[in-house]
This record gives structure tokens, C-alpha cells and sequence, in this order.
């Protein structure tokens, strides 16, 4: 039975921590396999961890941190791993350290962003370290990066993230309409974009916010609208500033955290995601699996579910005109959104399923354990 410890040394819970516990869980029932996960104590990932499998708590989230490498190794002597999988670039350098006290684990590097690699000596050292014995990359994207890094190609997997439909298979879109609209006094004639992800500089929701002030300013449409956000994020007061200074407090509801993102997405009319930079964007997948259409910028793994006028609207990043143009389109062209929604749904069970991420992965472990 194969033995994998996960990596990771975010302090939060984003869409990265939700791809190790579907990969977790897919693993467990699939291939019987033993998995434990190492984060940051205190981190929130641990506690959901905790429910689908055994945790370690990290004493510090520093890659350099020997308690936390001692501690590691330690636990993989103990447990007898055979594979360490890193899910962060904290995480890869944890590995690494590790391996020296731990020759025999094999190690295996997830490459989940797409922000570009440092050309300095000692991240070279990290990626071209001879102890990882496989790059896996969640999008073609970032597998084109790691190549032109100078990484060899039979180093490198690409295995895509993937969505789990279970919870979107009997939800109905209106009553999750009617529920959202009610929760967060939105009127139903009003066409409700959306955009759930952190207040970050990453997901560009400032971007978001002037192209809403541009699309009121416009007026090119009849239909009003509303946009909720929903995440939390080191940029919440400067975007409710924005928000006050382009007069959009009618417009614009900052729902905080949520919990149930498939019932707000099927809840949504558009899904918005202007990101600066995103490794592919897996709640693109999501809202086009509750069959809410979407418009995003052309960055990352984006293109490669958002396929222009087919699956979506794509739209330059940091251009508010061009994103308000896209969302004017959306609200105003019923026929483009039930022919993108259509369209999305099919590719994203033909290339996005949790069975094909899962067997992937499993197919990298295999083949640097044997």
C-alpha cells in the first residue's frame, strides 16, 4: 500500500487545499492508499484535513524553519512514506530538506500558480535539484513554463485540476437564485454577477469594481444589475473605499466568506474573473458546471476552459472597458449565454473530471516509486 504525505504551507484555505482533499479522497477510494498532510498549525486547512485523514501541524510556514524539517522527517521515517508530495513553493523546499535526512522518499514538486519563476540562484538550485523526481503542472500553461525554465519535459506531468459534481447534482438554479437574493436583499429583476474568490491583488477585483462603474455609466442596457463578492482578503478596505468613491453601494454587496459556493454560483447569472494571473482557475470550472456562464481574462490555464464565444467570454487583463463590454454582452444576449453554459458543461465533464485528475497523479507516484 502506497504511503503519501502532502505538503503545504498556505495558512488559508483556497482552491489549492480544495484540490489535495479531492486528490486525497479520490486516492483513498480508488487505490486504497494511506495519505497524510502536513500544514502550518493554526492554519484552517488543518481542521478539514483532519476529517479524511491524519495531520501533522507545522511549527512555522518557513520553508527554512528546521524545526518543522526535523519534525517532517522524522514523521516519514516513523510512517515508513514513500512519496512526498509538495504542494506550494514553501513546500518544495521543506521537501528538499527533507530528502537529505530521508533518501529513500521520493519526492514529487505540484506546481499550481502561474506567476513567473525567479531567474535567481538559489530558486535554480530548487527547480533543478537532482533529489525532485517529478514536476506535476495543474494546467498546459504552467507545463510550457516549466519547460521554457529549462526544466526537461520527461520531468514534467501535467495533470489537470479537476471539479467534483456531486454537489451541483440536485441543486435547482432558481431556488438558489430565490435563497441568495433573499439572503442579500437583491431584487430579482436585477441580473446578479458574481465573483468568489479572495480579495486579492491576484483576482483583480478592483478591476472588477471599475468595470462595474463603467457599465452603470454606459447604461447600453435596460436590465440593471448587482454584483456580489464573496471571499475575504487583505484588499476588503481598499476595495470598499473603491467602492465609495465610484458610488457603487447600490450596485455591490460584500458578502464575506461563504460556505456554500455551489449554491451561490448556481445561484449567479455570470461569474466574473478578471484575474492578473491564475494557474488555471477552478472555480471557472464550477460555475460552468452549475451552468452559470462566465467571463474571464485571457491569462494562465484560463483560455483553456474559457474557449472565446464557445465556453465564455475572455478579455484582456487589467482592461475594465473590455471586461464591461464582456459582462454588457452576457447581460444582454440570452442566446450566448445558454450556448456557452451548453458548451462549458460538456468540456468540462469531458476534461475536467475527478476521475482524470485522480488517476494522473496516481500515475506519477507509481512511476517515481518504482
Amino acid at each position: 500500500m502506497m504511503r503519501i504525505l502532502h505538503i503545504g504551507t498556505e495558512k488559508t484555505w483556497r482552491g489549492g487545499e480544495n484540490q489535495i482533499r479531492l486528490l486525497i479522497e479520490g486516492l483513498k477510494a480508488k487505490y486504497h492508499a494511506e495519505n497524510w498532510v502536513a500544514y502550518p498549525q493554526g492554519s484552517p486547512a488543518m481542521e478539514r484535513f483532519a476529517k479524511i485523514c491524519p495531520v501533522l501541524p507545522l511549527p512555522s510556514s518557513s520553508s527554512g524553519d528546521l524545526r518543522s524539517v526535523m519534525q517532517l522527517a522524522k514523521w516519514v521515517k516513523d510512517n515508513q512514506i514513500h512519496v512526498i508530495d509538495a504542494h506550494s513553493s514553501g513546500a518544495h523546499s521543506l521537501a528538499l530538506w527533507v530528502k537529505k535526512f530521508c533518501p529513500a522518499v521520493k519526492v514529487v514538486i505540484h506546481r499550481r500558480v502561474d506567476n513567473s519563476i525567479k531567474d535567481r540562484w538559489s530558486t535554480r538550485r530548487k527547480y533543478n535539484s537532482p533529489e525532485v523526481d517529478r514536476f506535476v503542472a495543474i494546467s498546459y500553461f504552467i507545463g510550457q513554463m516549466l519547460v521554457e525554465y529549462g526544466l526537461p519535459q520527461e520531468k514534467i506531468a501535467v495533470v489537470r485540476s479537476a471539479v467534483d459534481h456531486r454537489p451541483y447534482e440536485n441543486l435547482d438554479r432558481s431556488d438558489c437564485s430565490q435563497k441568495w437574493r433573499r439572503q442579500l436583499k437583491i431584487d430579482d429583476d436585477l441580473f446578479l454577477f458574481g465573483s468568489a474568490s479572495a480579495l486579492s491583488e491576484q483576482k483583480a477585483p478592483d478591476v472588477l469594481l471599475q468595470a462595474l462603474a463603467l457599465l452603470r455609466d454606459q447604461g447600453q442596457s435596460k436590465v440593471g444589475f448587482h454584483c456580489v463578492f464573496a471571499g475575504t482578503g487583505d484588499m476588503k478596505e481598499d476595495l470598499q473605499k473603491l467602492c465609495r468613491k465610484l458610488e457603487l453601494q447600490n450596485y455591490v454587496t460584500f458578502a464575506g466568506f461563504v460556505q456554500d459556493i455551489p449554491g451561490l454560483l448556481s445561484g449567479l447569472d455570470c461569474l466574473v474573473l478578471p484575474s492578473r494571473n491564475e494557474g488555471l482557475g477552478t472555480l471557472v470550472l464550477e460555475s460552468m458546471l452549475s451552468g452559470t456562464p462566465v467571463v474571464g481574462s485571457s491569462v494562465g490555464g484560463i483560455p483553456e476552459m474559457i474557449h472565446q464565444e464557445e465556453t465564455g467570454l475572455l478579455v484582456p487583463p487589467e482592461d475594465p472597458v473590455a471586461l464591461a463590454k464582456a459582462m454588457t454582452r452576457m447581460m444582454t444576449e440570452p442566446e450566448l449565454r445558454q450556448k456557452s453554459v451548453e458548451a462549458a458543461q460538456k468540456l468540462v465533464r469531458a476534461q475536467f473530471s475527478l476521475d482524470s485528475m485522480v488517476e494522473g497523479n496516481w500515475a506519477v507516484y507509481q512511476s517515481v516509486v518504482k
